[in-house]
């Protein structure tokens, strides 16, 4: 038989060297599973939720004080207030804040006030006061008043004789600058940081587990420029300017506190740098000396550099301008070493 010219394989299949019928496969059919009753059914996406609406921006209006803000959102000053009520006495504060989640954007304009008791009072939790100038007038007037938790006061200048208190947990004082005759209150858990803190008393109280970082305080009188009144709360890298003759410049009266590579200046010495009132507490690597000359005072150095109240603290590395390094008050502490009276 003449094969040639036939297909390779219909030639095989003539001469026997392929048994049987020839089986030509087919070509899959890409939509048929597709289409079968055996089809993968398409995976259920969750419900789609709605986004949150934004909240309206809100410009306060304190052509009549109080205002009271009862509603959740964001609150906008867009010009520079003067508010000198004839009446002072009965006006409890310019904004009364008793709500929730609550932001206080000045947008860097001033309010300035003439009152009795209080710039901006706040029981809501949640509620930022931002961004521009606060400042009172009267003798008697505190500027912010927050018996709220995570308040946050930040970017803000703000002047007041009886200074502010954010006595709510988790408070939050930023890159601040505030002045007064009188010192801040801020409760347990708070953070302190990057702030020109200036008074004539003390200036900063602060309670438990807080932070104080990197901050400037000036002023001393009573208990400190810095007064620590808990456990746990640690202040370290901050700048103090005592004012001269102060009793003591940084108070601790507490337990498990570290004060630690704080720089302490002054223009006339304080009775002592550092006083030291409970248990566990670590004081280390912390300097102390005069920077420039008070009139009419001889004495440059402190007249004690740590002064311990209570057995069983930890202290080392301090550098302090003193006649004595430290005053042990019958109390027992444990010496890192490193420690120099100069």
């Amino acid at each position: 038989m003449n094969i040639r010219g036939l297909p390779l394989v219909f030639a095989l299949a003539v001469t026997g060297l392929v048994d049987g019928p020839l089986a030509f496969a087919q070509a899959a059919d890409p939509t048929a599973d597709r289409y079968s009753s055996q089809a993968v059914e398409p995976q259920k996406l969750p419900p789609q939720t709605k986004p949150p609406r934004p909240q309206a921006v809100r410009v306060l209006d304190l052509t009549t004080v109080p205002v009271v803000i009862s509603q959740p959102g964001t609150y906008v000053l867009n010009r520079s207030w003067l508010v000198t009520p004839t009446d002072p006495f009965s006006i409890p504060s310019l904004i009364d804040v008793r709500t929730d989640d609550v932001v206080i954007d000045f947008r860097g304009f001033e309010l300035r006030y003439d009152i009795i008791h209080t710039g901006i009072l706040i029981s809501g939790a949640n509620v930022t006061v931002r961004s521009g100038r606060l400042l009172s007038m009267s003798d008697e007037s505190r500027a912010i008043e927050s018996s709220g938790e995570n308040t946050v006061v930040e970017s803000m200048y703000i002047f007041a004789t009886s200074g502010f208190a954010l006595a709510g947990l988790r408070a939050v004082l930023r890159e601040s600058e505030t002045g007064g005759r009188f010192g801040r209150i801020v409760g347990a858990d708070a953070v302190v940081e990057r702030n020109r803190i200036s008074c004539s008393a003390t200036c900063l109280r602060v309670g438990s587990n807080g932070r104080v970082i990197n901050n400037t305080i000036r002023g001393a009188m009573d208990h400190g420029a810095l007064n620590i009144r808990g456990d746990g709360t640690v202040a370290i890298g901050n700048v103090f300017r005592a004012t001269p003759d102060a009793q003591v410049v940084i108070s601790v009266m507490g337990n498990n506190n570290i004060v630690r590579d704080n720089t302490v200046t002054w223009s006339g010495p304080p009775q002592a740098v550092i006083s030291v009132d409970g248990g566990a507490n670590v004081i280390d690597g912390n300097i102390g000396a005069l920077t420039e000359v008070f009139e009419g005072w001889s004495r440059t150095r402190a007249r004690v550099g740590i002064v311990f109240l209570a057995d069983g603290n930890f202290y080392g590395d301090n550098r302090l301008s003193a006649v004595m390094l430290e005053q042990a008050n019958g109390t027992t502490q444990t010496d890192w070493g490193g420690n120099i009276a100069f």
